[in-house]
């Protein structure tokens, strides 16, 4: 046990470590964003930090323009460059700088990769960051990594998070009209605070998660439903979260009035993105980030339960044929995120439910393929 601990040690913990959980609980946004008129908020500039929440621990290093990933200049290079937009999922919510999905591709040095995402970012914002300053780094291709199971919901707020955002309505001959702006600059909420330690894993359990040998036992037991049902009941593990009551609207059809206006203003600022990327030379592709719910049929059973009227592909099959329709590139996310899972439950965070490590990895894995196959 001893040679073995040494062993671990010196590879490292496990990148997700079930058994060590925080009590103290961090705003991504409060942490490493400030107040923008038009954006509602953005990156700070050369922030670098760490990150905490429940479940996960992260080291933080935004570059001078308030993106994670390698500073690139906007002169261009001889190098292909690939400019990535989207939320937490693509700001990397829990995994340090070299793991997330746009690093892993930025390594293999066949493209200049740069990942403008922005934690709690909707589509209508990431058009505007693309406005104001994606399009400086004239790149080759944009990928959009639309997150439906919140920026349908972003796209029609002019609040999220408890921060002021802009949002964007459709008037009655089908255009956007940008509203909110400048954003109402208000209190900032709370950025820190402590998580009850009841809520997490006791006391005990976060001390045995110090040691590398017992998180890569259990991290390597839970592969198996019935030992990681007996340590989720028994509070040694967090119990894997799938997300909220209110998804089941997304995966409806017919969808309510609401769901309509958010899916139409959703597809209307994709289309305009898709315009004026073409038009600085570019090539828009639209990537869809999966909830957990839908890449886990026992989270999807859990979370929304076994109802005939609701599909967890529909949301993504309805986006991919839009797409085609519109002449606009989409690479599938769901189906290989559905087959990594059969061999490996840790690709989602148990709590924040953002990808871990090796989700961003399987992520990377598909773009890298996916992405010269439209590029030709």
């Amino acid at each position: 046990m001893l040679i073995g601990e040494g062993i671990l040690r010196i590879l490292g913990l496990p990148h997700i470590n079930l058994l060590k959980m925080n009590t103290i609980v961090e705003s991504e946004r409060g942490k490493f964003t400030t107040y923008d008129p038009t954006l509602g908020w953005k990156g700070k500039e050369n922030a670098v930090d760490v990150f905490r929440w429940i479940d996960c621990t992260c080291h933080v290093k935004q570059n001078r323009y308030g993106f994670r990933g390698r500073e690139i200049p906007h002169e261009r290079s001889e190098k292909k460059r690939l400019l990535v937009l989207g939320d937490s999922y693509t700001w990397g919510f829990g995994v340090d700088e070299n793991k997330i999905f746009t690093a892993l591709l930025d390594q293999k040095g066949e493209w200049e990769v740069l990942n403008l995402g922005v934690s709690g970012y909707g589509t209508d914002q990431e058009l505007l960051l693309w406005q104001i300053q994606g399009k400086k780094w004239k790149p080759d291709v944009v990928l959009l990594m639309v997150n439906l199971w919140t920026d349908l919901w972003d796209n029609i707020s002019s609040q999220r998070y408890g921060y002021e955002k802009p949002f964007f309505i459709l008037d009655r001959t089908g255009k956007l009209v940008l509203s909110n702006v400048p954003v109402p600059r208000k209190k900032a909420p709370q950025s820190k605070f402590h998580v009850n330690e009841s809520e997490v894993t006791p006391f005990w359990v976060r001390l045995l998660g110090y040691s590398h040998l017992a998180a890569t036992l259990v991290n390597t037991g839970t592969k198996f439903s019935s030992i990681r049902n007996f340590l989720e009941k028994k509070n040694i593990i967090p119990a894997r979260q799938g997300g909220f009551e209110w998804e089941a609207r997304m995966y409806t059809s017919p969808r309510d009035e609401e769901m309509k206006n958010s899916w139409s203003v959703t597809t209307a600022l994709i289309l305009r993105l898709a315009r004026e990327v073409n038009a600085e030379g570019g090539k828009l592709i639209v990537a869809v980030a999966p909830g957990p719910a839908q890449v886990y049929p026992e989270i999807w059973i859990q979370t929304l339960g076994k109802r005939p009227n609701l599909d967890p592909t529909y949301p993504d099959r309805f986006l991919y044929s839009w797409c085609r329709d519109n002449g606009i590139s989409f690479i599938d996310l769901l189906n290989p995120l559905r087959e990594a899972a059969n061999s490996n439950p840790h690709l989602y965070f148990p709590v924040n439910l953002h990808w871990t490590a090796a989700g961003h990895a399987v992520v990377a894995e598909v773009l890298a393929r996916e992405i010269p196959k439209i590029i030709k």
